[in-house]
């Protein structure tokens, strides 16, 4: 990838630091923007009915009196499960300050919407619109992206908008982009489950949490698969007279795979959805990548898609490391962003508009 050296170094740079205000190259010598910013904000979301969480980073000189003028490319940036924007943003602020700083990718705005809700105690509605969780996938599509355009200098286009996140906020991500391909430029997901044909590679897991046999229960986070299971079952299969959760369970009361219920599923599967959107997916640029130590098997499945992409002729960009689905992929932020980047036509707005 163009510029990747570069772009590794700054990743692991920006892991232990963020950059102090700086001359960053941005304009004349005797011009030196202020800091980045990482705001807290809200928005009232007509999809969910109430009001949610919304981290803002702002690129150096933002609020600058000499970039008044300046718009920006947006990228939305979605979390993980049982997790929220403040479990991210930190990480991402530090690689974006070191990247802009650097001169390895343009000023950017960042969105991190708060997308944790929906059913207790599962409360990770993956991005996608639900009876029983709620309309998540509207109110990124429709309410985050509407609002930030509305409320921030952002490009406003689609080719100046990407979306990216990691675990389920990468699942998110893919499922959105391809879903939505004329609202986005670039899509970066790491470390998401991004193709559910090896679902079922894992119902042998559920079950040894579950002594072999239903009721399929869990104690805490203890019964990590039968909880995640459950937390997606809400999203993709959704039942409001189920018992004792709102959503049907893809595992028989026998231990196999519930042939209709993961039929369900398996409408909201990506690698499904980007061979249905082959025709129209057309400059999307696509970029995933996992650590084949992932202790969830996400691996496999992003292998599995990465090679469903290549035999339909679908350009792509898949990076597989050394690393677990918490750690590695922290390092991957400045690539991932460095690719998001590379996507964005960057026109010069103004005199002191970055370039490189």
């Amino acid at each position: 990838m163009k510029r990747l050296t570069l772009l590794m170094l700054v990743g692991a740079f920006a892991i232990g630091c963020s950059s102090s205000s700086n001359d960053n190259g941005t304009g004349p010598s005797e011009y030196t923007p202020t800091d980045s910013q990482l705001l807290v904000d809200s928005l009232m979301s007509a999809s969910l009915g109430e009001y949610r969480e919304i981290q803002v980073y702002l690129p150096p000189g933002y609020d600058d009196e000499e970039k008044a003028d300046v718009t920006y490319p947006l990228i939305i940036f979605l979390h993980g499960a049982n997790s929220t924007p403040s479990s991210y943003s930190g990480f991402a602020k530090a690689a974006l300050d070191n990247a802009i700083s650097s001169g390895a990718i343009h000023d950017v705005i960042v969105a991190f919407p708060n997308g944790r809700g929906g059913v207790a105690p599962f409360l990770n509605p993956f991005y996608t619109n639900s009876i029983a969780n709620g309309d998540y996938e509207d109110f990124i599509i429709d309410d985050v992206i509407d609002y930030m355009d509305a409320n921030y200098r952002t490009d406003g286009t689609a080719a100046d908008r990407a979306i990216m996140g990691h675990s389920m906020g990468g699942y998110g991500s893919m499922e959105l982009a391809l879903k939505h391909p004329d609202m986005f430029a670039a899509v970066a997901a790491h470390s998401g489950p991004i193709d559910f044909s090896l679902f079922p590679a894992l119902v042998p897991i559920v079950l040894a949490e579950n002594g072999g046999q239903a009721p399929y229960t869990f104690s805490a986070y203890d019964s990590t698969f039968t909880f995640l299971t459950w937390s997606m079952a809400t999203a993709f299969s959704p039942d409001l007279s189920a018992s004792p959760f709102p959503a049907d369970f893809p595992v028989d009361s026998d231990g196999n795979l519930d042939a209709a219920v993961f039929a369900r599923w398996m409408q909201h599967d990506p690698a499904t959805l980007a061979v249905q959107q082959t025709s129209s997916i057309g400059d999307l640029a696509i970029y995933f990548d996992c650590g084949t130590e992932d202790e969830l098997g996400i691996h496999p499945m992003d292998a599995a898609f990465d090679d469903s992409l290549t035999a339909h002729g679908i350009d792509h960009t898949f990076d597989s490391y050394s690393g677990d689905h918490r750690t590695g992929w922290i390092g991957r932020l400045a690539t991932s962003f460095g690719f998001i980047d590379d996507a964005f036509p960057h026109p010069a707005t103004t005199s002191i508009a970055f370039a490189h």
